[in-house]
């Protein structure tokens, strides 16, 4: 009886040691997705300040600090400016939902 059971410690150390590398790996890409969208917030307030400047050189500068993949939208209404920066995340080649960072600046009086 003893002899059946001798494998088994060996088996299911192999499973949680693979259930536990997923569970890392899975982590690292949640922390690398959140870094990714603090990057979008930073790019939206930075082009927002640029855009609401008028300073067009500035804010063409200011989004290419955007990350790949990433969109720009600037609307000007209402005496302010809107950026949103849309990211969305990919895990294993499936798009997950997408994530919308955005700033609201009020445009600056201009003479």
């Amino acid at each position: 009886m003893r002899q059946a059971q001798r494998g088994m410690v060996t088996v299911e150390l192999a499973l949680v040691s693979v259930l536990v590398a997923g569970a890392v790996a899975l982590g690292c890409w949640v922390l690398t997705q959140l870094f990714i969208f603090d990057q979008c917030q930073i790019t939206a307030n930075e082009v927002a300040r640029q855009a609401a400047r008028g300073d067009a050189q500035a804010t063409q500068r200011a989004r290419m600090d955007a990350p790949p993949g990433a969109v720009v939208v600037v609307t000007d209404a209402a005496g302010a400016t809107t950026v949103k920066v849309r990211f969305t995340p990919v895990l294993l080649g499936v798009p997950m939902t997408s994530w919308d960072a955005t700033a609201v600046v009020l445009n600056e009086a201009r003479p």
